[in-house]
């Protein structure tokens, strides 16, 4: 009889543990979902920090290097633009010693060709004995003349050079044919007339020549209109 009921009590705790079976079941299961949700959401957040953390570092590094390679080139450029600009003053310097060298061989130039060709007409006019008297004064500026053309020279055009040469020949030819003569020209002879109207046209070339080599000189300086 105790048997009986032992084994009618032990059937009712085992029906009784079978129908709790289920809740408690749904509830680990609830309670492990919730578990692993929260551990997945740790899990990610440690990913994703870490993720981060690794990124930063690699974008701090990538900008630390492209400021340094940015200042390298900066610096570089820095340089080039300051030889740039030595190199241009250098080539202006060396423009504006040249043409300053031209513009003194030109001028020098101008103004002995006018001396030597006024002086050398008034020479043909002169009575013989002032010939005689002046004719050292003549030959020495002569002589001066012929020098500030050679260091002309070579800045002349062709034809400037050609007319130059043609003037200072034929009057000193003149000149010199009457060193030794009694014979005088008059002063409105015609072939005085024709060397100081050549002097004159030779006189505006020069002018023109001087001119172009100072409008150069000052494009080179950068002061040019």
């Amino acid at each position: 009889m105790q048997r009986t009921l032992w084994t009618t009590a032990s059937m009712d705790e085992l029906r009784a543990i079978l129908n709790i079976a289920p809740q408690v079941m749904t509830f680990l299961i609830l309670v492990g979902g919730v578990v692993a949700y929260v551990l997945r959401k740790y899990i990610t957040a440690w990913i994703r920090s870490k993720f981060e953390s690794e990124i930063g570092k690699q974008l701090a590094s990538h900008k630390h290097n492209l400021d340094r390679e940015l200042a390298a080139y900066k610096m570089s450029l820095v340089r080039e633009l300051e030889q740039q600009k030595a190199n241009i003053d250098l080539r202006r310097s060396i423009a504006l010693q040249i043409a300053s060298t031209n513009l003194s061989a030109l001028t020098q130039l101008f103004a002995d060709l006018n001396t030597w060709v006024n002086k050398a007409t008034a020479y043909t006019v002169y009575p013989p004995d002032v010939r005689k008297q002046t004719q050292n004064d003549f030959n020495q500026l002569t002589l001066t003349t012929r020098t500030a053309y050679r260091n002309a020279e070579i800045h002349l055009s062709a034809d400037l050079r050609v007319r130059i040469s043609n003037l200072m020949a034929d009057l000193h030819r003149l000149a010199f044919e009457l060193s030794n003569s009694v014979d005088r020209l008059d002063p409105k002879d015609a072939r005085i007339t024709g060397f100081l109207s050549e002097n004159v046209a030779i006189n505006d070339l020069l002018r023109q020549e001087v001119e172009k080599i100072g409008r150069t000189a000052l494009d080179s300086d950068g002061r040019g209109p």
